[in-house]
C-alpha cells in the first residue's frame, strides 16, 4: 500500500537529455547508493561519451529547493525505459537521498517516474535492471501506483573485510605466491593518478586480450570504444581517488592486473587479467591476495565481487545477495499479458528438462 504520510516538500523535476560530471550528482550518489561507482556522474559521462552514443538519454532530476534530493539517468528505445549504462555497468538505481524520510522519499521517486514517463513517447514500460537488493528503490517501486514485478536477477558476492585475516590464511594463496616467489622478483604496485594509469592501460588491454583468445568470447578489448572508456574513465574521474589499478609483476613482466575502484569503503572488483602461459602458477590468486591485502591497508569494508558467482568469488565471499531486475508499467492488461507469457515459458522450461 501507498504511504499514506503527507510529505511536504516542494519540487521541482527537470528532464534533461545531456549527461555531464556533476558534483551533486555524486554527493547524492555517495550517500544513497552504499558506495556505488557505477551510478557516479564521471561513470555515467564516460559511458554515455564512449558506448551509449547511440542511445536517447532520458536525464531526470528532482530538486528541493536548489537542493538535488533525486536523479535517475536512463535511455528510451520503443517506449521502454531502461537504466543508462547498459552493458559495463554492474550495479543501477535511481538516487533517492537518505535525508528523506519514507514519505518524502517516495514523493521524490514517484515525480521522478511521472516525469520520465511525461517525456517518453509511447511510454509503454520501465526494464530497470542490475538495483541491488539493499536499495530502497525496490520499496519505493513496491509502494507506487505502478504494476511492478521484481525478479532476483545475478547473484553478487562480497566479503565484509572483518573475514580478510581468515581469507589471507587460506593455504592456496600462501603456495601461490610463495611458487610464484621462486621464478624470480615478484612486485605488486596500484597506482591511483591519472598520469600513472592511463600509460599503463595498454598494458591491460593486451593481456586481456591475450587472456580470452582462446575461448568462445574474445576479449571486449578488441573493440576501440571499450578501450575508449577506460581512457575517459581515468580522465572523468581525475581528482576523486577512487581509482585503483593494480599490476603484478614477475622479473618486471607484467603477470596480472586489475582495474578497479574503492569509494567510501566499498572496494569494487571490475577487470582483472592474468598471463594463462602461467597458469599454473596461479598469478591471478596471486593477485587476489595482493589486492586484499591493498583493502587491509586503506581500511575497506567490503571487498565487492560485484556481478556473477565465479567459483572463486565464493571462496571469499560472505554474503551472496542477488540484484533484482524490476518491471514497470501503468498497464494492467500489458502487466498481465507479460506474466502469462512468463509463466508459460517457465512451464515450457520445465518440462524440457523432464524429458532431458
Amino acid at each position: 500500500m501507498k504511504d499514506t504520510a503527507m510529505p511536504n516538500l516542494s519540487l521541482n523535476v527537470q528532464i534533461e537529455d545531456t549527461l555531464r560530471p556533476d558534483p551533486a550528482w555524486d554527493q547524492l550518489a555517495r550517500t544513497c547508493s552504499g558506495g556505488s561507482v557505477f551510478l557516479t556522474s564521471g561513470w555515467l559521462c564516460s559511458w554515455a561519451e564512449t558506448l551509449g552514443l547511440d542511445d536517447d538519454l532520458v536525464i531526470g532530476k528532482a530538486f528541493a529547493g536548489d537542493r538535488l534530493v533525486g536523479a535517475v539517468a536512463c535511455t528510451a528505445n520503443n517506449g521502454v525505459i531502461e537504466f543508462a549504462g547498459k552493458g559495463p555497468t554492474d550495479y543501477c538505481d535511481v538516487l533517492i537521498s537518505a535525508t528523506l524520510d519514507q514519505a518524502e522519499a517516495q514523493q521524490v521517486f514517484d515525480a521522478l517516474i511521472a516525469a520520465l514517463v511525461k517525456a517518453t513517447p509511447r511510454f509503454r514500460a520501465f526494464d530497470l535492471g542490475r538495483i541491488q537488493a539493499h536499495s530502497r528503490t525496490l520499496d519505493l517501486l513496491q509502494n507506487s501506483l505502478l504494476h511492478t514485478e521484481i525478479e532476483s536477477q545475478v547473484e553478487t558476492p562480497r566479503m565484509d573485510m572483518s573475514a580478510a585475516p581468515e581469507a589471507l590464511r587460506k593455504k592456496s594463496l600462501r603456495r601461490h605466491a610463495k611458487g610464484l616467489e621462486k621464478r624470480g622478483e615478484v612486485s605488486c604496485t596500484t597506482y591511483t593518478a591519472t598520469t600513472e594509469i592511463l600509460p599503463r592501460l595498454d598494458g591491460l588491454f593486451d593481456l586481456h586480450i591475450k587472456r580470452w583468445s582462446q575461448t568462445d568470447t574474445p576479449s571486449a578489448f578488441l573493440d576501440d570504444a571499450q578501450r575508449e572508456f577506460y581512457r575517459s574513465l581515468i580522465r572523468n574521474m581525475d581528482g576523486t581517488d577512487w581509482i585503483r589499478f593494480t599490476e603484478l609483476r614477475l622479473n618486471d613482466e607484467l603477470v596480472a592486473a586489475h582495474f578497479g575502484f574503492l569509494l567510501d569503503g566499498i572496494f569494487t572488483w571490475y577487470k582483472p587479467c592474468y598471463d594463462t602461459t602461467l597458469s599454473k602458477l596461479s598469478p591471478g590468486e596471486v593477485l587476489i591476495k595482493q589486492l586484499i591485502e591493498l583493502c587491509v591497508a586503506e581500511q575497506a569494508d567490503v571487498f565487492d565481487f560485484t556481478i556473477g558467482a565465479e567459483k572463486f568469488k565464493l571462496r571469499f565471499a560472505t554474503e551472496v545477495p542477488f540484484a533484482m531486475r524490476a518491471y514497470v508499467t501503468d498497464s494492467w492488461l500489458r502487466f498481465q499479458v507479460r506474466r502469462l507469457l512468463r509463466s508459460a515459458r517457465r512451464a515450457f522450461r520445465t518440462a524440457q528438462d523432464k524429458q532431458s
